[in-house]
């Protein structure tokens, strides 16, 4: 006989791709040397977050894959900026909310 493990309503991480998430891992890792661990926590100008989706996202449609800084691919510094944007918004983090 078979054990109850209850599933409903809880999340499912094996949805996720382990193995794409380690471009955004890499871009994570650059980001703590670069301005430091978990910077992103402090408080972010939702703006900066939004412009920087789209100019990464501009790279990839003139089918630029790869960011010249960090060698990771675009998509991923968009997943990290998308993070970002949804941190501040849950902690109500966001600085200098207006242009």
């Amino acid at each position: 006989m078979a054990g109850i493990k209850y599933r409903e309503n809880k999340l499912e991480w094996s949805l996720l791709d382990y193995e794409a998430m380690e471009e955004v891992i890499k871009v994570l890792m650059y980001g703590a040397i670069k301005y430091s661990p978990d910077n992103y926590k402090a408080g972010l100008n939702r703006f900066d977050l939004l412009d920087a989706i789209q100019r990464h996202l501009a790279e990839v449609m003139k089918d630029n894959e790869f960011d010249e800084e960090t060698g990771a691919h675009h998509m991923a510094h968009i997943v990290c900026n998308c993070l970002f944007y949804i941190h501040n918004f849950k902690h109500e983090k966001f600085m200098d909310d207006v242009r």
